[in-house]
């Protein structure tokens, strides 16, 4: 990044005392030529002095203009620089490789979903000789002639209602 060209842009906010939005642009571009993340306390030990609260707004102020400033700079992104540089045969070559193993990778998916499909259809015909519709499941009258057709008292007590036991007590009127 083009230190002079950061700071030729910048309007100092204060004259005469404190420090200068130029210093606060400066030592922001020299800590992210760093690798470091511009932060107040960053650029107030940078520049040597500087209140946070006077740091703070030309900080955002670098932070705003930081994208144009980068994007005037490179010129796209590093993707799109680099496949300026590839010669064109390479990158044909390239596109043709990738068409191919994705339309083989759409064969192989396509043979695998009917593949499965065919499995799922044997499965469903399989099941569908080995067990009779609902329709023609047992009824009543297919029954065991061995069981009774009274219900047990078991079955006539639960298809009761439930209801409390009497507790005997001298303070209940109703009797058990």
């Amino acid at each position: 990044m083009d230190l002079k060209s950061a700071s030729d842009n910048i309007h100092p906010i204060r004259g005469g005392r404190g420090i200068q939005e130029a210093q606060v642009w400066e030592a922001a571009d020299a800590l992210l030529q760093d690798g470091l993340r511009p932060t107040i306390e960053r650029v107030r030990q940078k520049i040597g002095s500087g209140s946070p609260n006077t740091v703070s707004p030309m900080l955002e102020r670098w932070f705003a203009t930081l994208g144009k400033r980068l994007e005037g700079q490179s010129g796209g992104n590093v993707a799109d620089r680099e496949a300026q540089q590839i010669p064109l045969a390479i990158v044909q070559a390239a596109q043709q490789f990738w068409d191919v193993a994705r339309r083989e990778a759409d064969q192989v998916q396509v043979q695998q979903t009917e593949g499965i499909r065919r499995e799922f259809e044997l499965e469903r015909s399989d099941l569908a000789r080995r067990k009779p519709i609902c329709s023609s499941a047992k009824t009543p009258s297919s029954r065991p002639a061995s069981r009774s057709t009274r219900p047990s008292p078991l079955r006539a007590r639960r298809s009761r209602p439930w209801r409390p036991r009497c507790i005997r007590s001298t303070k209940s009127p109703r009797a058990c």
